[in-house]
């Protein structure tokens, strides 16, 4: 078969048109087209990358393949010039984004190709190249690719067709696509969901169609986080966490959530302590005595049965690095609520214990858990005691040092505008060490001031300062300083 005759040399296919498609990455809808000489020296700051094809007039406005566009441009451009040579000189720019710009060889390919021949179109082009239709206005283009959308939208490719949705404001089929993620969250790939924007996430689990139980819901956004981290802000978190979507936090990710809460700018306990809705902050911390269990366990290096070794003992070395990192303030929280949920041992009488041997290794372990908790509040209370002692002294101090800053700056006064200074300089002045004129006088005075400021009275009259002095660019600056006398 025979290569279409836009991809042949323009010598050789007789190109009579000329497009350059410019690449951005940033366009708004109404700028998607624009117009320019093909020659034309003039070009923006930052020249983005550009493809140029050789086509022809004929098979782009005539036919019915042809574009409605430049049907309508050719017109226009041979009434304003008429002559053969003044059109061929010309060509069309256009500026595309990235998915448009790669999906623009299909629509060519598409106008190029005989009648009945069906157009290139895949997952990832299908909605560049109908926008391409709608541009252009190329009916048929349009008809087909919308088919092809309908058959292959699915699970597997909704991310995609939301994300493009998304990017060329298709309205009705990003409504669509969101629904059908939300339906389906449970179900989509980790890898898709990462591919979508923070704010494309947020309309998914907002949605009211999403089907996804609270502890799923969890760990699917929690292993969004992890792998977007720089695109996570406060509102963004809240609002993918809230209650009324996840209600409960599902254990193994209470503590990944409590530090990012953190990294975000959560403050405890003045931001949760006031709400009376379940905060992200208290829910995790309801989800996390287990949790919080196998991190003092790692920490005193208890031993587990061999069965689940391995798989715990990696478990709780993440729960330990996690908790490891939190604020004492917050681990106080923690135990206090693993505490309350251990229960207390039981003996009958006559010796006869209500725990039987079967499951003594697990009770013991459960006390052993408590002594431990125990051990760790203990620690933080001391630690904590003894950091507020040393605030309370930093404090005194401080407060000392403030009176005395402004029992200094109430002696300073301005210099009023009617102060007059004589001829003598040295009357007014005083330097350590002398320095004399040509007659052996004194320049400078003797006698030093009374007194000195210990540090800082604000009025705009009064002596100024002139200082002159020369920037880093080389030009003169002045500075004029309000003038004080100080008065201790």
């Amino acid at each position: 078969q025979s290569p279409l005759t836009w991809l042949l040399d323009p010598e050789e296919s007789l190109s009579d048109w000329t497009l350059i498609v410019m690449t951005r990455e940033n366009i708004d809808e109404e700028d998607e087209e624009q117009e320019s000489a093909a020659t034309n020296p003039k070009s923006p700051k930052a020249v983005p990358p550009a493809r140029t094809y050789f086509v022809h007039r004929t098979q782009l406005a005539i036919g019915p393949r042809r574009s409605d566009y430049f049907a309508k441009l050719f017109k226009n451009k041979r009434q304003h010039s008429p002559s053969e040579d003044g059109v061929r000189r010309h060509g069309t720019r256009i500026d595309l984004k990235p998915s448009a710009a790669a999906a623009f060889p299909a629509m060519l390919d598409f106008m190029y190709s005989p009648i009945g021949t069906p157009p290139n179109v895949t997952t990832e082009s299908a909605v560049a190249l109908r926008h391409l239709a709608t541009c252009f206005g190329i009916r048929e283009l349009f008809l087909e690719v919308t088919a092809f959308i309908k058959k292959d939208i699915s699970v597997s490719t909704a991310t995609t067709y939301l994300l493009e949705a998304a990017t060329y404001k298709h309205d009705k089929l990003q409504e669509y696509t969101i629904r059908l993620c939300a339906e389906k969250f449970e179900t989509i790939k980790l890898t898709q969901v990462v591919m979508l924007s923070p704010d494309l996430l947020e309309q998914v689990v907002r949605s009211p169609h999403l089907k996804c139980s609270s502890e799923v819901l969890s760990t699917r956004v929690a292993s969004y986080c992890r792998c977007r981290p720089n695109d996570i802000d406060d509102s963004t978190l809240r609002s993918i966490t809230d209650a009324e979507i996840m209600p409960r936090v599902t254990p193994d990710e209470s503590l990944f959530y409590i530090n990012l809460l953190f990294s975000v700018g959560f403050q405890v306990p003045e931001d949760d302590i006031n709400s009376a809705r379940p905060t992200l902050y208290k829910r995790c911390v309801a989800a996390c005595p287990e949790i919080v269990r196998g991190a003092l366990e790692q920490s005193q290096s208890t031993r587990l049965p061999e069965s689940s070794k391995r798989t715990e003992s990696r478990q709780r070395r993440v729960a330990c690095k996690d908790y490891v990192r939190l604020p004492d303030a917050v681990k106080v929280d923690l135990l206090e609520t693993t505490l309350s949920k251990l229960p207390a041992p039981y003996d009958g009488d006559d010796g006869f214990s209500l725990v039987s041997e079967k499951d003594s290794v697990t009770t013991s372990g459960k006390h052993g858990d408590k002594g431990a908790a125990k051990d760790e509040f203990r620690r933080i209370q001391k630690s904590y005691e003894k950091k507020l002692e040393s605030m309370r002294a930093k404090l005194a101090a401080r407060e000392e040092e403030l009176k005395r800053y402004s029992a200094e700056l109430a002696k300073f006064s301005r210099v009023p505008t009617e102060y007059r200074v004589s001829q003598m300089v040295s009357e007014h002045t005083y330097k350590e060490r002398p320095e004399y004129d040509e007659y052996g006088e004194s320049i400078y005075g003797f006698v030093p001031p009374s007194t000195l400021p210990r540090v800082g009275e604000q009025s705009r009259d009064g002596w100024i300062y002139r200082e002159e002095r020369w920037d880093n660019n080389g030009e003169a600056k002045t500075e004029f300083y309000p003038m004080y006398f100080y008065k201790g």
